[in-house]
């Protein structure tokens, strides 16, 4: 009786799909990875004529997530009992103009440690479980749910934004997924003043988010905007992002003309 216990029959049908529906991402990357595993070695065992184990690898990982879905489910709301998503947050504040400076200085590699500092925060205050250091790498990914975030939590002490999230976040998106030149080995003057372009727009697409973050951290303060102060790695992640940028550069105008 007990080997049935754990048993959900939804699971058994929804697969992997059962882990995304009950917000359990990291589990269910997991256990999708193992399926699609497991749903190769079938393609190579029908090749092989071997049906009976194709079968059984096709079925297994429906099987497996029939028995572990309420287990894991579970052990994760236990983790996250301590998750409060109304909780206020104080989010990271700088100035407008640091911040579209260093990104520009840094050729936008500022961006992910902003990110980064902004999803700290989010788990710092409501106690989630989310990897802030993930999130910044794949920032194009996480930047819409970033900006909803923090959006969100300005809209609580009546921040009346010029700009809806869903907007900022996409203009962001469009331009660093903007088209760049295809000829690498012959940057000309024109081209290389359409990626300072992009650079600088990107940037600037930066100000709306900001902006709700000063306004958020103001109000909790009452009214009183404090600055973060300018850390040795902040200093460290422009000098990269800008040693980046200009060794590009130089490679382009000396290396390949």
């Amino acid at each position: 009786m007990n080997f049935w216990r754990n048993f959900n029959l939804k699971a058994l049908f929804l697969g992997p799909a059962i882990y995304f529906y009950r917000g359990m991402v990291p589990q269910g990357a997991l256990m999708l990875t193992f399926s699609c595993l497991c749903w190769l070695g079938a393609i190579l065992q029908w090749h092989n004529q071997l049906f009976y184990v194709s079968y059984i690898l096709i079925a297994l990982p429906f099987l497996v997530c029939a028995f572990k879905a309420d287990a894991d489910y579970a052990s994760y709301r236990q983790k996250n009992a301590n998750y409060n998503p109304e909780a206020p947050v104080e989010y990271y504040s700088v100035s407008l103009f640091r911040l579209v400076f260093c990104s520009i200085l840094s050729g936008g590699f500022y961006d992910i440690y902003w990110s980064y500092r902004q999803w700290h925060a989010v788990k710092l205050c409501q106690h989630a479980r989310i990897s802030p250091f993930l999130r910044s790498l794949n920032n194009l990914l996480f930047i819409y749910p970033l900006f909803n975030q923090i959006y969100r939590s300005a809209a609580k002490l009546r921040y009346l934004p010029r700009f809806p999230a869903g907007l900022a976040a996409m203009t962001y998106i469009f331009i660093n997924l903007a088209q760049e030149p295809k000829n690498y080995d012959s940057l000309s003057s024109g081209e290389a003043a359409i990626l300072a372009g992009i650079l600088i727009a990107s940037a600037l697409s930066l100000i709306p988010a900001q902006k709700a973050v000063n306004f958020n951290n103001a109000r909790l303060n009452n009214g009183e905007l404090k600055f973060s102060p300018i850390r040795w790695y902040e200093v460290l992640f422009i000098l990269i992002g800008l040693s980046l940028m200009l060794t590009y550069f130089w490679a382009n105008q000396f290396l390949y003309n």
